[in-house]
């Protein structure tokens, strides 16, 4: 196995900018496919796809919201661990959904997120900590 990992928090790896506007998750395919393109051509063959950041997914989920960094929170118009997935097999790579699974975040990212944000809608399954958010595990 040679592996990454592509770390979408803070767009640290990618997306480089949320979609806004519809012309916008083109340029996030777009970005994803050169990166993908450029590991494929180093003999990268295993992506791990970080799909899920401190109560934000990159994924439809019925139970936290959309990354801030994919859409400001919104839905984007694709699904972005699907095209991930689909993007490094056209490649001959594996993908394997990265997820921080317990932290939530701190107060700030948490109040960010409104009502839709596990701390407020889940109550019992989340562990306040100094001033971080965690989910019990």
């Amino acid at each position: 196995m040679r592996a990454v990992w592509i770390t979408t928090n803070w767009g640290l790896d990618w997306p480089s900018r949320p979609v806004k506007v519809l012309s916008d998750r083109y340029i996030q395919q777009k970005e994803l496919c050169y990166i993908l393109d450029e590991l494929q051509s180093v003999g990268i063959n295993t992506v791990f796809f970080q799909a899920r950041i401190r109560g934000e997914v990159f994924y439809s989920s019925r139970y936290e919201p959309w990354a801030a960094v994919l859409s400001h929170g919104q839905e984007p118009g694709y699904d972005p661990l699907a095209f991930a997935i689909e993007e490094c097999h056209k490649r001959g790579m594996e993908c394997h959904a990265w997820m921080v699974t317990i932290p939530l975040g701190n107060k700030k990212h948490v109040a960010s997120l409104g009502s839709q944000s596990v701390t407020k809608r889940m109550k019992d399954i989340c562990v306040p900590y100094k001033s971080e958010y965690f989910l019990n595990p």
